[in-house]
């Protein structure tokens, strides 16, 4: 699976346009894309591991300008999302005001995608930081299974999956 769909598109915050969008595979040979001082989290060290996948998230614009990463795993029952990240223009809070609007929603929608087409109907694990559990269950529809685990059963899989593809 390297290049997805194109998506119903992420949104530009200072307009409102439209863009569409679409995610592709990262791979060792790409991985200079990934410049460490623009990420919070070590998207290299997914890279390496033979186990996760990794898809960079570009719009068909601009398809070099990275506008968020996810990196999972396909497991026995669902899919793993080991970690999500905006791209850091993508990163609102703190006076910031974000380039575009979507980002981490067509992320998650993409695992719950790919957790439909292995044929686990959408069931996505992931674990949250526990400031981010409300706003994962408020804005994705995502639920606690116990602590700061969370999931997308097949019912907010497929809502998720309406609202981005």
């Amino acid at each position: 699976m390297s290049d997805g769909p194109a998506l119903k598109g992420i949104y530009l915050v200072e307009t409102g346009d439209k863009f569409a969008s679409k995610l592709v595979r990262l791979t060792e040979k790409n991985k200079r894309q990934l410049k460490s001082i623009e990420w919070e989290f070590n998207w290299h060290k997914e890279l390496e591991d033979i186990n996760r996948e990794t898809y960079k998230l570009v719009t068909l614009a601009e398809p070099n300008a990275i506008q968020g990463l996810v990196s999972l795993s396909v497991m026995s029952d669902h899919v793993f999302v080991h970690l999500v990240e905006n791209a850091a223009f993508n990163r609102g809070g703190q006076g910031r005001t974000k380039k575009f609007e979507g980002v981490a929603g067509m992320l998650f929608a993409f695992a719950c995608k790919r957790s439909v087409e292995e044929g686990y109907e959408g069931f996505v694990a992931f674990q949250s930081k526990t400031d981010l559990i409300g706003h994962y269950r408020q804005k994705f529809k995502a639920e606690v299974l116990f602590h700061s685990r969370m999931i997308f059963d097949s019912r907010s899989a497929q809502w998720l999956i309406n609202q981005f593809f």
